[in-house]
């Protein structure tokens, strides 16, 4: 998926792939759909949680649902004992 990329929930699926570069095992993925790239903002939508993390290329397949049709960043945020960072497609 494109940043910022025109979502239609239900008419097909979106990729979403990132790379965790100081991969360690017990790490997770919040995978969040933002409208104006503002963590803050209580528009952003979380699509997936706890999602796996595997050294190397990861993928989620999302098919928009949960999200109004629109425009959005996604962003990864990964967990690992307790402590989270997180980045935004651009």
């Amino acid at each position: 998926m494109l940043r910022n990329e025109f979502v239609v929930p239900g008419r097909r699926a979106y990729d979403v792939s990132f790379i965790d570069d100081a991969w360690a095992p017990g790490t997770t993925a919040d995978i969040v759909a933002d409208p104006n790239i503002n963590p803050n903002d209580p528009a952003q939508v979380v699509v997936a949680r706890g999602v796996p993390v595997r050294a190397g290329v990861n993928r989620f397949r999302w098919d928009g649902s949960g999200l109004a049709p629109g425009a959005y960043h996604l962003r990864v945020v990964l967990w690992r004992d307790g402590v989270a960072a997180g980045s935004y497609s651009f």
